[in-house]
């Protein structure tokens, strides 16, 4: 059982970015650290959406906070993720306004 509930992905959007913000890791890094957390036992995550959005981002060009959002979408059912960020443009369901 895990003994600390770590919250919800927006949480975890923000780890990523104070990871390549305050402490300039490379994106590899970042991903390293997300799944290093999501398979930590003692912490348990409200939102698994992280999972989906560790595929999207590791895949794709996209930061972290970008990719969460398209798979929070996406479980939830929604049609897709519309955007003013062309650079979210070749994430699955995307439509670029």
């Amino acid at each position: 059982h895990a003994r600390f509930v770590a919250g919800d992905g927006c949480r975890l959007g923000g780890t990523v970015w104070t990871l390549k913000s305050a402490f300039e890791q490379d994106k590899r890094a970042q991903s390293l650290a997300v799944r290093s957390l999501l398979e930590e036992t003692a912490f348990a995550f409200e939102d698994r959406e992280a999972v989906a959005a560790l595929g999207l981002f590791d895949t794709g060009s996209c930061g972290f906070a970008d990719c969460l959002v398209v798979a929070k979408h996406a479980r939830q059912g929604r049609d897709g993720t519309a955007t003013f960020d062309r650079g979210m443009r070749k994430l699955p369901g995307v439509k670029v306004l």
